[in-house]
């Protein structure tokens, strides 16, 4: 009977034939080598092969086949044999994928076999493809895809396409697998180990967006329950009461949905400091290591020290200007609260931040003994509620939450996370956070503008100031002197609280009398007012703002439309490449050939194979990661470009060969029919030479035997010398010219015959 082979032992042996094949294609300067194995293999053959890979693959312990679903069990479920089984298998399906696209290259090689949908997408899910730039010339490498692959999250790619220079190929492909891979791979490495041990996780991170909307519509209903509902001004009753002591059902509603609110933004900012927090301490001990080498390693201790002090100089150079200011007013009023409520607005965050600049090139210690653990909390606790924009709005929403148990006021606030969730009111946020500098100089500008005029009336106009309109109308009703400002400091704020929104001083002066002294200088200081302030001022607020949103907007078009129209990787643009011919695609070309997240898994797949297994090209991408050297990316060009260009190349020598082949072959045949015929030709024309002189004797022995019948007697010495002469010339006259000369000798025989 027939001999029974473990399946296992077959695939492994069918495997290292898969891999001699890969081998054998690799590196090639020509595609000899493929089109003699593209015709001697039958696609058929592999296609079953990578079909039962697939179907393995896809299997449960149990035997039931789940077709195009990737891995059926996750990895914690499977035991090590199977996880190395199956890693074989996405070995043999790498080198699969790698002998497709070679053979397939040189002609329709697998064109016509079944390709199954579900195979596809498998094949797509688990191995990818980039194109390196190799001993001149560019190859195609397909790898299998980390499992991580998707815990990259859509947010983490539109963060770096947003903020990457895309001046030049070199410097956002440096950007890219140079400074910020190692981000990328703690961020997927984090993701999938609490996606594979959290369910929860999982859930949070696919349906975040959905999560969020439906929290903010319960925001919605909460402020209409509290809108809606009748309580008194002074009411005190606030969200704690409503859950432990309402007494009608809107209250009780209103604080079930506050606690909703509470639970759900608990827990979004609990996901957030889980998945986001360890990715950014990873980031700062990466940072921390690079400032310190830049200082201490490279023994400028001064410099570092300079360095890590001067925010401390510049905290104090505030912190003693705003004492300053302080003891000055203390000079002329009383003391006042906001003495400390500015303290600690200001200054707190200040100091957290001088601690932060402080202790950021501390936390490695020198020559990479350790790290201070309290910087780096620090430090990780600070860059989390700062940097961590994510955190930061629902931490936000948390304590907007927490503080409406206590009071209704801080409800209504939770509507503007709507600029979070809207990317309209997010470009019109940043419109007015980008031009925040020049705004700041401006509205100085308008303190100092303030100041100048409220010193300029009180020494002018101090009887024309007023606070209200209406009440010095009652007071002049009553004969009694309005209330005016008494120094400049209160001139000073009421032009800035009623003249500066206005844009006008009529606003806060009494109307003057056009036949007063002052009249001419009252005009010129409203006027001057209104000119400064409320047409350039204001329009030179409008213009930063306006003209910032504009270029935002600009700038935002012109990135969109260079990723969409321009390849990262190479720097191909779509025009160009679609003026190739119509058999090229950008598109594809974009997604398929060089697609840029798959550079990056490639460098994490480098990162976890074993070195002693590279290939040579893997092991040339390694070598030139290690320089820090990119000139192994492939720069307006392609592994299909090349390869269609050299079969194209071989084609046109082919079919050159093959008209001086046909050329020399036609030469030789028509030389060998012309020889052929120039012999049948002369032997035609010997055959009639001799056909003409036998004939010519003939008729010569015919005649000179009817002369001799006729004239015998009489002529028969003339004839017969005659003849003899006429003999003699014909026998001593070349063969072309026999003919003639019988007659002449016949002739003259006659004539002498005759005498």
């Amino acid at each position: 009977g027939s001999v029974r082979y473990d399946e296992k032992l077959v695939i492994r042996l069918k495997g290292l034939g898969v891999k001699l094949l890969a081998a054998c294609l690799e590196g090639r300067d020509d595609i000899v080598c493929h089109e003699i194995l593209a015709d001697k293999i039958e696609p058929v053959m592999l296609q079953n092969f990578r079909s039962r890979l697939i179907q393995i693959c896809s299997q449960r312990l149990s035997g039931r086949t789940v077709l195009g679903q990737g891995w059926a069990k996750s990895k914690q479920d499977l035991s090590q044999d199977e996880l190395e089984y199956r890693a074989t298998i996405v070995n043999i399906l790498q080198d699969l994928e790698c002998v497709y696209r070679q053979l397939g290259s040189v002609r329709k090689w697998a064109h016509g076999s079944k390709i199954f949908s579900y195979e596809k997408d498998f094949v797509m899910k688990t191995i990818a493809t980039v194109e390196i730039y190799w001993n001149g010339k560019t190859e195609s490498v397909c790898f299998p895809k980390p499992l991580n692959w998707k815990c990259l999250t859509q947010n983490s790619k539109l963060r770096f396409l947003k903020s990457v220079d895309l001046s030049t190929t070199e410097k956002r492909m440096k950007q890219l697998l140079l400074i910020k891979s190692r981000e990328f791979f703690h961020e997927m490495n984090h993701l999938y180990y609490l996606e594979e041990n959290f369910k929860l996780a999982k859930y949070l991170k696919n349906n975040m967006r959905t999560v969020k909307r439906f929290l903010y519509l319960l925001v919605i209903l909460l402020n209409l329950n509290v809108t809606m509902e009748r309580v008194p001004s002074n009411s005190t009753v606030a969200g704690w009461m409503w859950i432990n002591h309402g007494t009608t059902s809107a209250q009780k509603l209103s604080g079930v949905l506050l606690l909703l609110l509470l639970v759900g933004y608990g827990g979004i900012s609990l996901y957030y400091i889980v998945t986001e927090v360890p990715v950014l301490k990873r980031k700062i001990l990466s940072d921390s290591k690079v400032a310190r080498y830049n200082y201490l390693d490279r023994g400028d201790k001064s410099k570092f020290i300079q360095f890590t002090k001067r925010p401390f100089v510049r905290l104090a150079i505030k912190l003693a200007f705003y004492v300053a200011l302080c003891s000055i007013h203390n000079l002329h009023f009383p003391y006042q609260r906001w003495y400390m409520y500015g303290l600690v607005l200001f200054f707190v965050p200040l100091l957290f931040q001088t601690f932060r600049q402080y202790f950021g090139p501390r936390i490695r210690r020198r020559r990479d003994r350790g790290f201070n653990r309290g910087a780096l909390w620090y430090a990780v606790l600070y860059d989390s509620i700062v940097c961590l924009t994510n955190l930061q709005n629902n931490l936000l929403m948390l304590a907007m939450c927490s503080a409406g148990l206590f009071y209704t006021v801080a409800i209504p606030i939770m509507l503007l996370d709507i600029f979070y969730t809207s990317a309209t009111l997010q470009r019109v946020a940043q419109a007015i956070i980008v031009p925040m500098k020049p705004l700041s100089v401006t509205l100085y500008v308008f303190v100092i503008t303030a100041l100048v005029y409220a010193t300029l009336g009180y020494r002018n106009f101090d009887n024309q100031f007023v606070y209200d309109e209406v009440g010095a109308e009652l007071e002049a009703y009553f004969e009694k002197d309005p209330l005016s400002c008494n120094s400049v400091l209160t001139c000073f704020e009421l032009v800035l609280y009623k003249a500066m929104p206005s844009g006008d001083m009529s606003s806060v002066l009494d109307d003057v009398d056009r036949l007063g002294n002052k009249f001419t200088a009252r005009m010129l200081f409203d006027l001057s007012f209104f000119i400064w302030v409320g047409i350039l001022l204001f329009n030179v607020v409008t213009g930063l703002i306006v003209d910032t949103f504009s270029q935002l907007r600009e700038e935002s078009i012109a990135r969109e439309d260079q990723l969409e129209n321009e390849c990262f990787v190479c720097g191909f643009t779509r025009p160009a490449y679609d003026d190739l011919g119509t058999e090229y695609n950008f598109d594809d070309h974009v997604h398929d050939e060089h697609d840029i997240w798959n550079y990056l898994f490639f460098i994490a797949y480098l990162n976890e194979k074993d070195v002693n297994e590279y290939n040579g090209v893997e092991s040339y991408v390694s070598k030139m990661l290690r320089n820090q050297n990119l000139e192994w990316i492939p720069s307006r060009t392609s592994w299909r470009l090349e390869t269609d260009h050299q079969f194209k190349k071989r084609m046109e020598l082919q079919g050159v060969s093959e008209v001086t082949d046909l050329k020399n072959t036609f030469k030789a045949e028509m030389v060998a029919m012309k020889e052929t015929i120039l012999n049948e030709v002369k032997n035609e024309i010997d055959e009639l030479k001799a056909t003409t002189k036998t004939l010519l004797k003939e008729l010569h022995e015919g005649h000179l035997n009817h002369m001799n019948k006729h004239f015998g007697g009489i002529g028969g010495r003339g004839s017969t010398t005659g003849l003899g002469h006429g003999n003699d010339d014909i026998e001593g006259t070349p063969d072309n010219e026999r003919g003639g000369a019988d007659l002449h000798g016949h002739a003259s025989g006659l004539g002498r015959a005759s005498v």
